[in-house]
């Protein structure tokens, strides 16, 4: 990304040199700070990614201690699980409406975590190559600027976040 921020660089200054008239001149110059801009982006872009995922753990971190673990007594034992824990462990009933509905909790509480456990290696995959497009996303800023705005930052931090937040979600 640095070598191809060289070349748009090395463009730039050329354009500058060879236009005669004071307006583009102007234009260009807007488009060596665009340039420096994205020198700035490409480098701190680490430091963005690690914020966001700083304070999703954070969030994470939360909803952790909220959850806690479900305290079962059974006779003179007593430990510590979680929600599937709880409906296999009540699925021992001799209550047979109470079995079968604990069954279905727990057939639920399964079905859910395939599901989820799918759904957050999706996630994973594309906060993966979202991280593996960065650079490029800022070796695109200054081109993008020269249009106006830099829509493809834009749309990259609104995508890297979104799918950051889909953990806590």
């Amino acid at each position: 990304a640095v070598i191809g921020l060289l070349s748009v660089l090395i463009y730039t200054g050329i354009k500058i040199m060879l236009s005669a008239n004071t307006q583009e001149k102007a234009k260009y110059k807007q488009m060596i700070l665009n340039w420096f801009m994205a020198i700035v982006i490409l480098f701190a872009m680490n430091y963005i990614m690690a914020f966001i995922l700083n304070i999703i753990e954070q969030i994470m971190g939360l909803f952790a201690e909220i959850s806690g673990s479900i305290i079962v007594k059974a006779g003179d034992k007593i430990f510590k699980t979680n929600l599937l824990g709880l409906a296999r462990f009540r699925m021992q009933r001799n209550n047979f409406t109470a079995k079968v509905g604990h069954l279905i909790i727990y057939t639920a509480l399964v079905v859910f975590t395939f599901k989820f456990t799918f759904m957050y290696l999706k996630r994973l995959l594309r906060m993966a190559f979202l991280t593996v497009i960065a650079p490029i996303v800022a070796l695109t800023y200054p081109i993008d600027k020269m249009e106006g705005s830099a829509k493809g930052f834009n749309m990259w931090l609104k995508e890297y976040i979104f799918t950051a937040l889909l953990q806590p979600m």
